[in-house]
């Protein structure tokens, strides 16, 4: 006789069955989720730590920032010093020419002074003793009179008072500020291109007019930002140009590793551009001239002389950078492409004994 499980007791048993099936599908969900959660996570945790790291950088930049302010902010008072200076220093020199003329006319005045009391005085003299002869008794007056008509003749110079006594005061006040301003030539230095610190590399140290550069072995603590050189010890002008003329002097000295020359916008701001071209320059390196239109090796240049300074001469408009021997006037290469973008001033020094200098240019005014 086949025994049958009572109704109750196989409802029971599929139950759990489908209970463990159920749970086990659960688990399998869960841990599948989790995982994908987590992986999830993880890239939440990177960006939390992106945005951490950029926040750090925002705060060091804010305290780079304020040093930067600071730092400038003396420089410039330092420079108005000597401004004033100067400016303190002409004020007592005209203050003073003016007292040494005012001494001058007032010794003058003086020295005329005293000669009139001379002569005020012979005329009293005089005019008493011709007053007693007039008063005199007739006898008396007659017999003197000869002798008294020759003591009213006056032989001195009637006395003189002619401008040329006076202070010259339109000397002294006659285009003043013009003519201080002009005198201020004499200590202002005019450079057509400034160097962009926050685009030097962290070995270069510019001097605080912004005009020199020196490469030094020692890495100066800077705040990072993309526009800074990281892999050559280069620096670029601070205007860039994308029209018009423009030219400045470099001087070199007897640096034995150095590049100078142009650069585009878009060289600059993407290395991978600028090892494929973007730059227009020549160097000098082992001994050799060279010039090229990437940062890769150049090409040869023969010279006759050693270049001590160099001209750079862009002509944005017509295409072409070309670069002169100031010294003799000689040429030296000349680069010919269609410029489409703005193009900066770009310095390299890799020669720790010697100093770049962009060579200031001379002042002068010019009458219409």
């Amino acid at each position: 006789m086949l025994l049958l499980p009572h109704t109750g007791n196989v409802q029971k048993i599929s139950a759990e069955i489908h209970n463990k099936h159920c749970f086990k599908l659960l688990d399998e969900v869960a841990v599948d989720l989790k995982l994908d959660l987590k992986r999830k996570l993880v890239k939440l945790k990177e960006r939390l730590k992106l945005f951490q790291n950029a926040k750090q950088t925002c705060v060091q930049t804010e305290q780079y920032i304020k040093c930067q302010a600071h730092y400038t902010e003396a420089l410039i008072r330092k420079e108005f010093e000597k401004i004033h200076q100067f400016l303190w220093d002409e004020e007592a020199a005209r203050v003073s020419a003016l007292r040494e003329e005012e001494k001058q006319r007032v010794h003058a005045a003086v020295v005329k002074i005293t000669q009139m009391n001379r002569d005020i005085l012979v005329l009293c003299e005089k005019a008493a003793g011709i007053e007693e002869e007039i008063d005199a008794n007739n006898i008396s007056f007659l017999q003197n009179y000869k002798e008294t008509v020759k003591r009213t003749a006056w032989e001195m110079k009637d006395p003189e008072i002619s401008s040329a006594s006076l202070i010259d005061v339109a000397k002294h006040l006659g285009n003043l500020e013009f003519g201080v301003w002009e005198k201020m030539l004499s200590i202002i230095k005019y450079t057509p291109v400034i160097l962009d610190p926050n685009t030097a590399h962290p070995c270069l140290h510019l001097t605080d007019n912004l005009t020199t550069m020196e490469l030094r072995n020692s890495i100066t603590e800077l705040q990072e930002n993309t526009l800074r050189f990281g892999d050559y010890s280069s620096v670029l002008g601070s205007q860039g140009f994308d029209s018009g003329k423009h030219c400045w002097d470099i001087d070199v000295g007897s640096s034995s590793a150095w590049a100078v020359g142009v650069i585009s916008e878009s060289a600059y701001k993407n290395k991978e551009i600028l090892a494929k071209q973007g730059l227009w320059h020549i160097g000098y390196y082992k001994g050799k001239y060279g010039q090229g239109t990437s940062d890769e090796m150049l090409t040869p240049i023969n010279l006759k002389e050693k270049l001590q300074r160099i001209r750079v001469l862009l002509n944005w408009d017509e295409g072409c950078v070309s670069f002169f021997n100031p010294i003799n006037d000689t040429h030296v290469h000349t680069f010919v492409h269609k410029f489409t973008e703005r193009i900066y001033p770009y310095f390299c020094n890799a020669c720790p004994e010697e100093a770049l200098r962009i060579v200031p240019l001379g002042l002068a005014i010019t009458e219409e």
